[in-house]
């Protein structure tokens, strides 16, 4: 049996001590609750999908749901919630799309294999009860019908834009 070094766990416990202090810190204080689901939107993955959109600056913003692990209640918030929330270290990608892709993308969302893709900036009409491939009615990027072959500005993380097999669309973006 080794024994601990009394040095080096004396000073793991401190830097553990003040990351609980740092993540245990009140950032803000939510006035609702915020669900979170992996079948359809949720009002955290749509929070998530609106602050990459306002920080990537693009017309668009996409987000996995099983990305998101926790929703947040009312009441205090603190960086532990948000670590719970999103625990993966991901990046955001700006990547350009058509409205083509836009379309093969959210119709494969739809397919129920990954989850739900959570997004801003854009609406989709669509019925469950079609055949897949036809399931989209209608899709508006802010106040617009989508155009096929109009590019796009899309955020994304970069688990999506490197996940060839659940989202090949997104690796024909260009950043």
């Amino acid at each position: 049996k080794i024994t601990p070094d009394a040095d080096l766990a004396a000073e793991i416990s401190r830097i553990e001590a003040k990351i609980d202090g740092l993540l245990d810190e009140v950032i803000t204080h939510s006035t609702g609750v915020f669900t979170n689901s992996y079948a359809e939107e949720s009002s955290t993955g749509k929070l998530i999908a609106d602050c990459m959109r306002e920080t990537a600056g693009t017309q668009i913003a996409l987000t996995n749901s099983g990305g998101i692990k926790a929703a947040i209640g009312e009441g205090e918030v603190t960086l532990r919630h948000l670590y719970d929330m999103l625990p993966f270290e991901n990046t955001l990608v700006s990547i350009e799309l058509t409205g083509c892709q836009i379309e093969n993308l959210i119709e494969e969302g739809l397919s129920g294999k990954t989850g739900f893709l959570q997004s801003s900036g854009m609406n989709c009409t669509y019925s469950s009860s079609n055949p897949p491939g036809f399931r989209l009615i209608q899709i508006d990027i802010g106040e617009e019908p989508l155009e096929f072959n109009k590019i796009y500005s899309v955020a994304v993380n970069d688990f999506m834009y490197t996940n060839r097999h659940d989202w090949p669309e997104l690796s024909l973006g260009k950043n």
